[in-house]
């Protein structure tokens, strides 16, 4: 891991005292509880532990030791904004350079007009839960419940990683000294989404930034358009990749126009994307995912999505995939992968190796044997499903296999729909196991006694063999197939 000498430390947690006191006899106050949580998911993301700057006897640090740490994380409450300490450090902190990390963690609403001017602006990480009925705010104070999982959890994970992210990017720029051409093969420009496929695109951030990817726009987006145009501009100008998300809603509208942020952000990349198709030290490629379920119901959504498809036809660095949404997200990691390692001719040639992973359960196993034996007789380096050990061992053998393997044929002669399934989800999650390499390339070999019906088995998105005469010489076909 690498060490961080400009910065003494990675973050400073700032609260009021108020907002810290126990909740009951023999309770853990709110912000102890808040920095153990946050402090253990940072540490399983980077691997080690972060420094946090903590108080001294109970007192806040003082300003030539604050000025050390590299993030600044302001719990804010009512009590915050009232506390004239709080607030000098904040400025303190803000003002020592343009380029502060600041990260706005809401423990009880605190409207934007009632904010430090320097947090206005700034993404909410709101940590509170609201009563869906009565709209009454509470504090969480049992942090296991149901409910904090679904509210609180999910939210300080996402603080957790972009957190994570910035102290990489701290690193990156401190001790290796990394020249901003290299910084950018590692920003990725994860565009905003209609609210249907927000959730989606949380995922795809969190999983980029677990992979050691800094992901924009990284702070709220200005509501002017003028303003939006500039912060979109210098954004893109970070990054080597940008991500589109299209699905049946046209996004939220910029302030005074009847374009959406979604719309506007595809503009700009793509107006980028031609700029720097002629200025070939610095590509910018672009992936657009539309959703192969999305029904354009809005005329403006329909003519949007035309014009996407009309422009990415027309850029050479500009890709459409209509798929599931799973195998984007194995593409995306995929292409940054091949991109921050500079092999983006590999991309394009579609460089594969020759390993391959035989899914198939014991009741199948002498007919995929016949299989396996042909494939290595073709020289591939085959991996043969194992049967031999606790339950344990072999879901790790499982797991590992999946990370390493270049293509994955799921073999099913006697097992059921519901087996197949599982091993299709299965090939899906690689890319959440640690696989650095290309998307896994699957397919589904049926053997000549199936039970499960071919129909049945359309649904997923990977090509389907029959077992027969000519089968091998198609399996051959399709292994070697750039």
């Amino acid at each position: 891991m690498l060490q961080n000498n400009l910065f003494k430390y990675d973050l400073y947690i700032s609260f009021a005292k108020a907002d810290n006191m126990a909740r009951a006899e023999g309770g853990e106050p709110w912000v102890n509880c808040f920095n153990k949580f946050l402090i253990s998911i940072i540490e399983q993301i980077l691997g080690d532990s972060p420094r946090v700057l903590g108080y001294n006897n109970y007192e806040k640090p003082i300003k030539s030791e604050l000025l050390k740490a590299g993030i600044f994380v302001t719990v804010l409450s009512p009590e915050y904004c009232k506390n004239t300490s709080c607030l000098e450090e904040l400025i303190d902190f803000t003002d020592k350079t343009e380029k502060s990390q600041v990260y706005k963690v809401l423990k009880f609403p605190v409207s934007s007009a009632e904010q430090p001017h320097c947090l206005q602006h700034l993404l909410s990480y709101n940590l509170y839960d609201v009563d869906t009925i009565s709209g009454d705010v509470r504090e969480f104070t049992d942090f296991f419940s149901s409910n904090a999982e679904r509210k609180f959890w999910l939210k300080l994970v996402d603080l957790a990683y972009d957190i994570s992210s910035a102290i990489r990017k701290n690193r990156l720029i401190e001790v290796e000294l990394k020249s901003q051409s290299n910084l950018i093969e590692k920003t990725v420009y994860l565009t905003e989404v209609g609210t249907d496929l927000q959730m989606h695109r949380d995922n795809i951030k969190r999983e980029l930034i677990r992979h050691g990817f800094i992901v924009l726009p990284d702070r709220e987006l200005p509501t002017s358009k003028s303003a939006l145009e500039v912060s979109i501009k210098k954004d893109l100008e970070k990054c080597r990749l940008s991500i589109h998300l299209i699905g049946d809603h046209y996004g939220e509208l910029i302030e005074g126009t009847e374009k959406s942020v979604l719309d506007f952000q595809n503009e700009l990349s793509s107006e980028y994307n031609i700029t720097k198709t002629s200025n070939s030290n610095h590509e910018f490629n672009r992936l657009i995912w539309i959703s192969p379920d999305a029904e354009f119901h809005n005329d403006k959504q329909k003519i949007f999505v035309d014009n996407i498809r009309r422009d990415a036809d027309s850029a050479e660095d500009s890709e459409i995939i209509q798929s599931p949404i799973e195998g984007f997200k194995t593409m995306i990691l995929d292409y940054v992968y091949a991109i921050s390692e500079n092999n983006s001719n590999k991309i394009k040639k579609d460089i594969i190796g020759k390993t391959v992973y035989m899914m198939y359960d014991q009741i199948d196993q002498y007919e995929a044997k016949q299989v396996v034996d042909f494939l290595k007789y073709q020289d591939f380096e085959v991996i043969p499903s194992k049967f031999d050990g606790n339950l344990l061992e072999l879901r790790e053998n499982h797991l590992e296999n999946l990370k390493n393997c270049d293509f994955s044929f799921i073999y099913l002669n006697q097992v059921n729909d519901l087996w197949v399934q599982m091993k299709y989800l299965d090939l899906l999650k690689a890319p959440g196991l640690g696989r650095s390499k290309k998307e896994i390339k699957k397919a589904i070999l049926i053997g000549k006694n199936a039970k499960t019906k071919i129909e049945s088995l359309k649904k997923y998105n990977a090509p389907l063999f029959q077992y027969s005469e000519g089968v091998q010489t198609d399996l051959i076909n399709f292994l070697n197939k750039k």
